[in-house]
């Protein structure tokens, strides 16, 4: 599993990925109809805001779920993500956190 870790200290501005497997009651790995994650970031001046970016499921071989998330507007602080399977039960549920530094210099080009 590849995911932003808590405690890891991310620049705003860039893509954010995630990569993760679902696993079944047996810890095998299965593939759910479609998965999403939810992101609850901080925006400048503002009240936190919240997106759902749609995964994309594995190809060939490879069994890893993925995500990418454009990070550009976002403020500084700490980020809230979770994982979710769909349709009905989830196979997996994944949360996380991390947090968003900025330099200075460059507050104005990405707000």
């Amino acid at each position: 599993m590849t995911l932003p870790c808590p405690g890891e200290v991310l620049v705003r501005g860039g893509t954010v990925q995630w990569f993760t497997n679902f696993y079944d009651g047996n810890d095998e790995i299965v593939q759910p109809a479609a998965a999403t994650i939810v992101i609850n970031y901080p925006v400048p001046g503002g009240v936190p805001s919240v997106t759902e970016v749609a995964m994309t499921p594995p190809g060939g071989a490879e069994t890893r779920w993925s995500a990418q998330w454009d990070s550009r507007g976002a403020g500084t602080g700490i980020v809230y993500w979770s994982i979710h399977s769909t349709p009905g039960p989830p196979f997996g549920v994944e949360d996380g956190s991390f947090e968003f530094q900025a330099n200075p210099a460059n507050l104005v080009t990405f707000t």
